[in-house]
């Protein structure tokens, strides 16, 4: 059973993993074609949002000594069908390992009979639906309703008493002497007394804070681990964390000669990431560590409205399903594809050419986009698919591209 599952069995199936990768185990190098008859049997999938390096996955991660290059997981596999056994990969370099261990320490048969038991969409192996050699899930139909959501930035810098507040977290125990600018277009500036430290809050909802790297900030680098929990604590106390937050991404960074770490976090309404018109590579989110110091926090969260009037909310609609969608966008698709590969059309047929775009797609998922228009902010569902250099997000309702990237 392939299924989406946005109610946490990562959360239910973490003491499994947790009970298997303290105790030791070896491990064996699979091939591609291996990895993907892992994947047919019985079994909890987890596909996490980006490569997770092993030092965030787990602290004694060292003395595993795994393959060379083997220094993330993006895929863990949990199968029903074998004992003492995990599969993990980082697809993202072609690595794929089972490990045998001693215990795993849980029924996953159990697990996958419970979500059997509920209400679900199925999802099933692009292989199984449209022939084609590849592990990405597609559902045959979607009936579960996802309406578009009306919705207001948390921050309002008209509010007074919560930017002060926000202002007076950040900057602490000198806020006496911090500078206060109100611009032009109603945003609001605090700068510390030397400019060292600036924070501003735009009327779009948009914080961003930045500190000068000083000599005490170049304190001998912490390792990922400790910066990550650095950018959390500075989260929770500036801002708190919205509900369904989780980390999106990690990334090594360089300024003034110095490395530290970017952490972009995203969160999820109803079980279904947000996307914004920013793209990829953002976040709603996002912290820079450097050493023992928050050097940039950007933030720019949205909650939906309340107290909407009967006949305001969107209203919602049949999904079509990621198939059809790729149908109805073939010839953008095909184009945008033609001038990636530099393909001559000449020497290429149409069902040679669906086949490789088919098999070039990395991931699909359901999500929403942010859509600001007409001073409304409104969260649409759309499928997003990523195919190689491309990314799109797809209307669920109409299929429309409303947001197109190029990834270098």
């Amino acid at each position: 059973i392939f299924f989406t599952d946005p109610n946490g069995t990562w959360t239910e199936v973490a003491d499994t993993v947790d009970a298997f990768i303290e105790k030791d185990f070896t491990y064996e190098t699979l091939s591609r074609e291996q990895w993907q008859e892992a994947n047919e049997y019985k079994s909890v999938k987890l596909q996490f949002s980006f490569p997770v390096p092993l030092e965030l996955f787990y602290s004694g991660y060292e003395a595993w000594n795994l393959e060379e290059g083997m220094d993330a997981i993006d895929s863990l596999v949990i199968p029903a069908t074998e004992k003492n056994v995990l599969y993990v990969a980082d697809k993202s370099k072609g690595i794929h390992l089972k490990l045998k261990g001693e215990n795993t320490d849980g029924n996953i048969a159990l697990k996958i009979d419970e979500v059997r038991s509920i209400p679900h969409i199925d999802y099933f192996k692009t292989e199984d639906i449209l022939g084609i050699d590849s592990d990405i899930l597609l559902p045959i139909n979607f009936e579960e309703e996802i309406p578009a959501l009306d919705m207001t930035a948390e921050i309002e810098v008209s509010d007074k008493t919560q930017i002060t507040a926000l202002a007076g977290r950040i900057f602490g125990e000198n806020f006496d002497f911090i500078k206060k600018i109100e611009e032009n277009d109603g945003s609001v500036m605090y700068i510390s007394s030397y400019g060292e430290k600036v924070l501003r809050i735009q009327t779009d909802g948009l914080l961003e804070y930045t500190e000068k790297l000083e000599k005490q900030t170049q304190a001998p680098a912490p390792d990922r681990l400790e910066s990550l929990n650095r950018a959390v604590y500075f989260v929770r106390n500036n801002g708190g964390w919205p509900a369904g937050a989780y980390l999106s991404d990690s990334l090594q960074i360089e300024k003034s000669g110095m490395k530290g770490y970017r952490f972009l976090f995203n969160y999820k309404i109803d079980g279904y990431p947000v996307l914004e018109g920013a793209g990829e590579g953002s976040g709603p989110i996002s912290v820079d560590v450097y050493g023992n110091s928050v050097t940039y926090y950007k933030r720019r969260v949205f909650r939906e409205k309340m107290n909407i009037r009967e006949g305001d909310s969107s209203p919602s609609g049949t999904v079509l399903v990621p198939q059809k969608v790729i149908d109805r966008n073939f010839r953008e698709i095909a184009a945008a594809y033609i001038v990636d590969k530099e393909l001559d059309i000449s020497e290429i047929s149409m069902d040679q050419l669906l086949f490789d775009i088919l098999s070039s797609i990395d991931n699909i998922q359901m999500a929403y986009y942010l859509d600001e228009k007409d001073g409304r902010e409104v969260l649409i569902p759309v499928w997003r698919i990523a195919a190689e250099k491309r990314i799109y997000y797809f209307n669920v309702r109409n299929g429309n591209i409303i947001y197109r990237s190029r990834v270098e």
